[in-house]
Formats: structure tokens, sequence, C-alpha cells
């Protein structure tokens, strides 16, 4: 006999195979989410960082190395600063010098570790993560 018997037997393997199937469909385009909502995120993040970083370039300005020293103790212990920039110019990289220290300073650019303020008798020590 040439007839195809379809039996409870191959029912349920076909039943398997497609439950298999939908589900293994599911999880892919979960994780295909989350993988994309982690790769924004990143993303966001360091963009946020960059341009935080730009502001203060920016804001930065070169009369601040030369101002009276009559306030340098006040801007230490209350608003943190530009004290410098350092520029690599094959990269086109500028990261101002920040006069206070913090965890999140210190992921935006390099801060004053210790020492006094530029053109001051001591030498400059700064930190970067």
């Amino acid at each position: 006999m040439n007839q195809i018997l379809i039996t409870t037997e191959y029912n349920k393997k076909q039943k398997i195979k497609i439950f298999s199937f939908k589900l293994l469909f599911l999880v892919s385009i979960i994780s295909f989410i989350i993988i994309i909502l982690l790769f924004s995120s990143i993303v966001y993040s360091n963009t946020k960082k960059e341009q935080e970083s730009k502001v203060l370039t920016d804001s930065f300005n070169i009369s601040t190395l030369y101002d009276s020293y009559v306030n340098d103790i006040d801007k230490l212990s209350t608003e943190s600063f530009v004290i410098g920039i350092i520029e690599i110019e094959k990269i086109k990289i500028n990261y101002p010098i920040l006069s206070n220290q913090n965890a999140d300073l210190l992921k935006i650019s390099p801060c004053r570790f210790a020492g006094p303020i530029p053109n001051k008798v001591r030498k400059l020590v700064y930190c970067r993560p």
C-alpha cells in the first residue's frame, strides 16, 4: 500500500517540533531586543560623557590660569574648574584637567590629585582611572 498514515505519535512529534520552533524563535527575538537595548544604553552613556567633556572644554577660559590668587582657596573648596588642557593632536583629543577629584569627574577627564594650583611653587600631580 502506498498510503501515508498519520498516527497520533506522528502528530505529537509535529506538535513538539512546532512548539520548539516557536520557543526558539521567541527566545531569539527577546535576546535580540536585550542586545539592542544594552548597545543603545552604552552608546547613550558614551555620548553623554562626551557632551559633558565638550562642555567642560568649551567653557575653559585661559584667563582662569592667570587670575589673582586671592580666591584660590575658595575655588578649591566649593567648585570645580579647569586648570589646564591636555591636547593630543594626532588623534584630535582635548582633555581638560579639573581642579577637584571625585568619581564622576574622573570618568570625564583627568583631575588634580595633589599639589597647588599651577603657577605656584610645587609640582602638579593629576590622576586618571
